[in-house]
């Protein structure tokens, strides 16, 4: 017991240390200025690595946030999902919140779905995610056609998450294609309606800001190789909760340093490359959020009046997220009870088949 407290704390007093050098690291990073070699060779936009965010007023203005909700299981004979997408309009009227509408409606009945050629493992939590930003995607392109916000926020990036693409002969292929399209089409409609379309990534797993950072520092010859070797392994997030200051955000950067080469961004036609992503502390309390938004204009004047949105919509302290996502997720959300109405109803129509068996690792006697 000793060896383990005694180990427990050299591992403290070690993170302590590391904790301590990247604070004072983040301090001095916030005072370079990133070279114009570096802008270009890592699709940057900006030179600075910080900037303060101006509140603004949210007034007579109309801003929608979309969700989506999904629980799904693999049976013997079939694979079943029940999923659901919201959208939440709110419309300010001199500062306040005048009005709340919802698309399809207040609530929303969940949607059934079954597979009766059941996936691979992995292949069905694959085609269920693809399926629910199908459905969130489509919705939020219902939403920009019928109600014509001046924002759209989505709960989470508007890029598809994925990093390889299905093969043509992949049962996957047709469901991915479809997802696609309609990533494309909502671009369309939010060009066609003059729609600011943003993403907001509350938990970004994204290291692309630590990589440009790591080249700003070996262009400025800063000497720390364990500053490096930690960014070379952070997640975003965790160095720029150091970095940035509330009301404060990063520079703007492409969401990838080469849009044609990426595996998704190609897929996306001339949209790909208009895509771009900054980070911002909205609330006070809460760790920095990462934006993903589509430029269609001038990209850092975009940045600035959407990093000054939820800015100013972040009213609780402690949680960034814009109030519209908030409702929309409340709105989505599914339980198993969702999930149970849609077997039952199954079991009673056609009784106990055995493709509605479960799989015997949901069975077994130990």
């Amino acid at each position: 017991m000793e060896d383990f407290i005694l180990e427990t704390e050299n591992i403290a007093e070690k993170m302590l240390k590391i904790e301590a050098e990247k604070k004072e690291l983040c301090k001095a990073i916030r005072n370079l200025q990133i070279s114009k070699s570096v802008l270009e060779k890592e699709n940057v936009l900006e030179s600075n690595i910080a900037k303060l965010v101006t509140d603004s007023k949210i007034e007579n203005i109309k801003i929608a946030g979309i969700d989506g909700g999904l629980i799904s299981k693999s049976f013997h004979g079939f694979d079943l999902l029940v999923l659901r997408a919201v959208g939440v309009i709110f419309e300010y009227s001199d500062g306040k919140l005048s009005s709340t509408k919802y698309h399809p409606k207040p609530i929303v009945e969940p949607t059934p779905k079954v597979y009766y050629e059941p996936f691979y493992e992995t292949e069905f939590e694959t085609n269920s995610n693809i399926v629910r930003q199908n459905e969130e995607i489509s919705r939020a392109k219902e939403v920009v056609e019928k109600f014509k916000p001046e924002i759209i926020f989505l709960h989470g990036s508007i890029v598809p998450q994925y990093t390889t693409v299905p093969g043509k002969d992949s049962l996957l292929y047709e469901n991915f294609k479809k997802m696609i399209n309609s990533y494309v089409e909502l671009y369309n409609a939010c060009i066609k309606n003059n729609v600011k379309l943003a993403g907001v990534v509350e938990d970004s797993r994204s290291s692309r800001f630590c990589s440009i950072i790591k080249t700003v520092i070996d262009e400025h010859k800063i000497d720390s190789t364990s500053f490096k070797n930690f960014l070379g392994k952070a997640k975003d997030s965790v160095v720029l909760n150091q970095l940035l200051g509330f009301k404060e955000r990063s520079f703007v950067f492409g969401y990838s340093t080469a849009p044609e080469n990426h595996p998704i961004l190609k897929l996306l036609g001339n949209h790909g490359k208009n895509i771009n992503s900054f980070y911002v502390k909205s609330a006070e309390f809460d760790r920095p959020i990462r934006v993903d938004y589509l430029n269609t204009g001038d990209a850092i004047q975009l940045a600035d009046d959407l990093a000054s949105k939820l800015v100013s919509l972040s009213k609780n302290s402690m949680y960034a997220l814009p109030p519209m996502i908030v409702e929309a997720d409340q709105r989505a959300k599914l339980s198993e009870d969702d999930f149970n109405l849609l077997y039952s109803s199954l079991l009673n129509k056609l009784g106990n088949i055995s493709g509605l068996n479960d799989l015997r690792r949901s069975n077994r006697p130990f």
